[in-house]
């Protein structure tokens, strides 16, 4: 690829700067934002029986005339029986942020033919190259150029051609608890967090959204990731146990999210996803974090991201050890 003799590079620069592999639990954190996406694509998708529900949420989802324009110019509609290639954009909205940012980057691929999914996730913080700024953190991309900036810069970086994009607001799951009435959890002692209640509570949208952002357990990330797994699972659980939710959380994700894609490819990826024959596959691009200059980033190992992208495209399950 065209941007790994430099990343190689540029990345041994980086390790000689006090490099350590990124954890278990940083690993997990990401899972918890991707599985946080991916939920709100299917509560899309058990929308999708009503072609006039779609229209509604393709009008609502739509871009800015000037946006959709430049999208146009990059990405390409895929053809018939071809792989879909979707940029999942996760923007984690803070009420003393000027703006939002590019919290979690993802490409999911849906074969329509063989059924299958995959799901790549790709470190914010990972150093790479972006059109006319040299390297930089990837999500930094979003910031310099938005959505059309941040296609570019993901598509060098994985060779892979992106078709569409879906943006969503993690804000998204405190409405979405608040909408269904709270979400009973019981947390434990070992959650430190302010604002949060220990023992079994019904929890609002505002307690879910803390525990989501939860990163320091005194125990270490074995820890962390069970509780988090815990409450995700619980969580989505009690969230999509009555279809009677559906039209509720629907409006919450249609405001909170903007996407290239009409009502027909809505249409289209649901019958898709409908028809996998098993989960979806999931793989992290793997890296080592070190300073350069002064800042932190992810050095993207690239032989691991070679292996995965080249079975992502043949529509193979991910190594192994990708998760």
């Amino acid at each position: 690829m065209n941007q790994d003799k430099n990343l190689e590079q540029d990345n041994s620069m980086g390790k000689n700067s006090g490099a350590g592999k990124i954890s278990k639990g940083q690993k997990f954190l990401r899972i918890i934002k991707i599985v946080s996406i991916v939920i709100v694509g299917l509560v899309i998708m058990a929308a999708a029986s009503s072609y006039l529900v779609i229209k509604s949420l393709e009008r609502r989802m739509g871009l800015d005339p000037r946006t959709a324009n430049e999208v146009r110019k990059i990405v390409s509609e895929p053809k018939e029986g071809d792989a879909w290639y979707i940029l999942l954009v996760g923007s984690d909205r803070r009420p003393n942020w000027e703006a939002s940012r590019a919290d979690t980057i993802m490409v999911l691929r849906v074969d329509p033919v063989k059924k299958t999914g995959h799901l790549l996730s790709i470190s914010r913080d990972s150093r790479v190259e972006i059109q006319g700024h040299g390297f930089d953190k990837i999500n930094h991309s979003y910031a310099f150029g938005g959505i059309p900036l941040l296609i570019r810069t993901v598509e060098d970086f994985t060779d892979l051609p992106i078709n569409y994009f879906v943006q969503v607001d993690l804000q998204t799951f405190s409405e979405s608890v608040d909408a269904v009435g709270g979400i009973y959890y019981n947390v434990g002692p070992d959650w430190k967090v302010s604002g949060v209640r220990h023992g079994m509570h019904l929890r609002d949208g505002k307690e879910a959204l803390l525990l989501l952002r939860m990163r320091n357990f005194p125990a270490g990330d074995f820890t962390r990731i069970k509780h988090q797994q815990l409450f995700l699972n619980s969580a989505v659980k009690q969230m999509l146990a009555s279809y009677a939710n559906i039209p509720k959380l629907v409006a919450i994700v249609s405001r909170h999210s903007k996407t290239n894609m009409g009502a027909a490819q809505m249409l289209s990826l649901a019958k898709a996803f409908a028809g996998c024959k098993r989960d979806l596959e999931m793989a992290i691009i793997p890296g080592e974090t070190g300073m350069f200059n002064g800042i932190s980033y992810v050095f993207p190992n690239i032989k691991a991201k070679n292996e995965l992208i080249e079975a992502m495209k043949d529509g193979r399950p991910f190594p192994s050890t990708s998760f």
